[in-house]
């Protein structure tokens, strides 16, 4: 964390595990623990200490070097061992004898960095699937301490249990399994209850810290771009598989792909590649997979902010295995399942509001950019079927229009109708909406500069018809776009080095 380290140095906070205190947990200090409790604690050990040589003294390193077979060799410090594999410890007599006679000499050479230990054997008792099954473990107790300085030993603890039945097993640590022991007692327990007495009731949920309000805004925003790099690739899919005659709006929907860089660009690269690199390439920035990653890192820093099932769905793995039909309906099922846990299971406070224009921005910024390439003059019935699947208003035109396909309806539908709920004109008022209840920095009555930005991009949509709604417009649409998110940022975000929000907070 940027400053902490001043803040610190200042005596403006107290860190639990000083930067350094690593140091003191090196294995290497294992062969020192004897000697350091009687010469700081005036006692021995009150449990005993396994044997243990560090290889930076001489006559330690020698003692090592000859009984390498009967002891277990792993690092002093973080430094990887040479010739003994990513184990980090290791038996001496389970090494081949190649690798042996390499750890010999690297011992011999760079003492420093090794440490052996004798063969501890651990505790053997365990059970899978209800049958008993012998294998090593270590229980790991915890003590706690009163407001009086009374420590208190817990009933139970933390067991981590070897993978392998032998029970010299040399350590065990990542990668094996654990559990957590309790211990019964023989009288009743008191009940212990969370509850309160009584307390005060409230609506308003407090401040929205400026972090907050920026990680749900850039969630929505992620996981609506999500959305649609899936809907052009399954679009494309569809388009490619179709025929010949749909070759134009196959390679226009590759280079929306390419453009938003959900691929990078090869020359000779098939739509078939293009297709599934926007899925699951992470070096394109906009990729599926790349854009899921993206939203869990961010939800991961609001965690408090975010419901546990939202959480699991962010937190949950990225479809491998399967067709790309059955991966892309995964998917398809999974960002659903966003909206609506956003839409159904946020409370309407300013937090939701962030990660909802998050969206709206979002979806705005895309369908402008898909009108401009799906909506020209020259469209096909190809690039006008395209658009309106991307737009999911497919059975909407049907209802509306029985005799086919024609330019200027699908324009209206998919950038001016304001009952429909991806059209650009449904963000902008959704937008303005959002903004005209946040909370203002003065009581003045004048719009902000966000607020005027949202004012203007609703007026020109409610001005523009169908016939109207050129490429240029569009672009016009996006670049109002990018300043009214730049003003929201400027507004309510931190931005470099601010370390504090203007008054006006807004409210959770």
């Amino acid at each position: 964390m940027p400053g902490l380290v001043d803040a610190m140095a200042a005596g403006g906070i107290v860190i639990a595990n000083f930067p350094g205190s690593a140091v003191l947990e090196a294995p290497a200090f294992a062969a020192f623990m004897p000697q350091l409790a009687r010469h700081l604690l005036g006692e021995p050990l009150r449990l005993p200490n396994i044997a243990t040589w560090w290889c930076g003294q001489a006559r330690e390193a020698e003692h090592v070097v000859s009984e390498l077979d009967n002891l277990v060799i792993d690092a002093a410090f973080a430094t990887p061992l040479l010739g003994l594999g990513k184990g980090g410890a290791r038996l001496g007599s389970e090494v081949r004898r190649r690798a042996k006679a390499l750890a010999r000499r690297h011992c011999a050479a760079a003492t420093r960095l090794y440490r052996a230990r004798n063969c501890q054997s651990f505790d053997d008792a365990s059970g899978r699937r209800g049958r008993p099954l012998a294998r090593p473990f270590t229980l790991r107790v915890f003590a706690a301490r009163d407001a009086r300085g009374t420590w208190t030993v817990m009933p139970g603890g933390f067991v981590r249990i070897g993978p392998v039945a032998d029970v010299r097993a040399t350590s065990i640590g990542a990668g094996t399994r654990s559990a957590d022991v309790i211990v019964h007692g023989t009288q009743p327990v008191v009940p212990v209850t969370l509850r309160t007495a009584s307390q005060a009731i409230r609506r308003n949920p407090g401040t929205l810290p400026s972090r907050v309000a920026d990680n749900l805004f850039w969630l929505g925003r992620y996981l609506e771009r999500g959305e649609t790099v899936l809907g052009l690739v399954r679009a494309g899919s569809a388009s490619a598989n179709a025929g010949k005659d749909n070759h134009q709006t196959t390679e226009r929907l590759c280079n929306q792909l390419i453009a938003v860089d959900a691929v990078r660009w090869k020359a000779d690269a098939s739509p078939g590649e293009i297709f599934a690199a926007a899925i699951d390439n992470r070096e394109g920035t906009s990729s599926v997979s790349a854009l899921l990653a993206a939203a869990r890192a961010i939800g991961s820093g609001s965690r408090e902010r975010i419901s546990p099932d939202f959480w699991q769905m962010l937190d949950a793995p990225f479809p491998k295995e399967g067709s790309f039909q059955q991966r892309s309906f995964i998917l398809r099922a999974r960002f659903a399942a966003f909206a609506g846990l956003a839409a159904e299971h946020m409370g309407r406070t300013a937090g939701w509001r962030f990660h909802d224009l998050g969206r709206r921005i979002e979806r705005a910024l895309n369908f402008a950019r898909l009108l401009r390439t799906f909506a020209t003059e020259e469209a096909s019935a190809n690039d006008l079927t395209a658009l309106l699947e991307l737009g999911d208003v497919q059975i909407s035109y049907r209802q509306r229009y029985a005799t086919g396909l024609a330019l200027m309806p699908v324009r209206d539908l998919v950038g001016l109708d304001p009952f429909n709920p991806r059209s650009i004109s449904f963000q902008a008022n959704a937008i303005r909406e959002h903004l005209d209840a946040l909370p203002r920095l003065k009581d003045d009555g004048m719009a902000e500069p966000q607020q005027a930005a949202a004012t203007g991009l609703v007026a020109l949509n409610s001005t523009l018809s169908a016939t109207m709604l050129t490429a240029e417009v569009c672009d016009e649409l996006e670049g109002r776009l990018f300043a009214l998110s730049d003003a929201i940022s400027e507004r309510f975000f931190l931005r470099g080095s601010e370390t504090l929000r203007a008054s006006g907070m807004t409210l959770a």
